[in-house]
């Protein structure tokens, strides 16, 4: 008895096949039929291999989440004493608190920086505990002067409550008092973003940067806080005293409200610890 199953026209290709074989004629190829899909599983617009496109409004809420404020100083070409915010000019000296001189040029180092916490914004104030913050910078550069802690630089909380004092005083830099600030919004610098748990792309980085209305990025100017810009890599110092990263207060850039030139086109920061406040270093960075 036959089985109705041999008289498939399926069956009967396969035995065609099977009988080329032994008798030396090429066999013919049995085409594979496709299987079809439902249409909703088809997307003719998926790239194979790559996630969807995030629009451009989720990617500029993603960083506007991470912003900070930070200030721009606004200032007249005018110094307005020992005890004001500024840059170059006469800072507040005393006999506790000397002209600091470079120990390896031994010139008298002039003042970069000076700020008074009354005139700063109420955010920032307190980090200064009551004290002058000051800059003080050979511009010989001594001691590989771009290093945090070197010293070709001091960093310094002076009292302002001390009498002024003389002492080594070196030729000043052009006065700048600081007479107010404009506050900003500001982003991190794209190498930042993996550390802060930023998760973007290279290429969805360039799309900010090339379709925003506003540049999401750090703002390259002299500021007191927000985010720093970084010329070269990120490089926060570590507390000598816990080791920690210390925080970025202040950024310095070139000629901008001073004279001066951080090698070619270099950007500088001063950083205090969070925990230790009168721990303070200056750095910079240039291309």
């Amino acid at each position: 008895m036959r089985c109705a199953w041999r008289k498939r026209p399926e069956f009967l290709r396969e035995m065609s096949w099977w009988k080329n074989l032994f008798s030396g004629r090429p066999a013919t190829p049995v085409p594979a039929e496709p299987i079809p899909l439902p249409p909703a599983v088809i997307d003719e617009s998926a790239k194979p291999g790559l996630p969807p496109e995030r629009p451009l409004a989720e990617l500029q809420g993603l960083i506007r989440s991470f912003a900070r404020p930070a200030w721009l100083p606004l200032t007249v070409d005018a110094d307005h004493g020992a005890l004001a915010s500024k840059f170059g000019g006469l800072g507040l000296v005393s006999a506790s608190h000397p002209g600091p001189v470079c120990p390896g040029c031994q010139q008298p180092m002039p003042l970069f920086v000076q700020l008074n916490p009354a005139d700063l914004p109420a955010e920032m104030a307190p980090r200064l505990q009551g004290q002058l913050l000051q800059l003080y910078y050979c511009p010989n550069e001594c001691d590989d002067g771009f290093l945090p802690f070197s010293s070709s630089s001091v960093v310094r909380l002076v009292p302002p409550a001390e009498p002024p004092a003389a002492g080594a005083v070196a030729e000043s830099l052009p006065a700048k008092t600081i007479v107010g600030w404009r506050a900003v919004a500001d982003y991190p610098h794209w190498e930042e973003w993996p550390t802060i748990g930023l998760t973007l792309t290279l290429d969805e980085g360039v799309r900010l940067e090339q379709e925003s209305a506003e540049p999401l990025l750090p703002a390259h100017q002299d500021k007191l806080g927000g985010w720093p810009h970084w010329v070269q890599a990120p490089d926060y110092p570590a507390c000598p005293e816990c080791h920690e990263p210390m925080q970025v207060l202040f950024q310095l850039t070139s000629e901008e409200h001073l004279p001066y030139m951080f090698g070619d086109v270099g950007t500088g920061h001063i950083s205090q610890c969070a925990r230790h406040l009168p721990v303070l270093a200056f750095g910079w960075a240039c291309h």
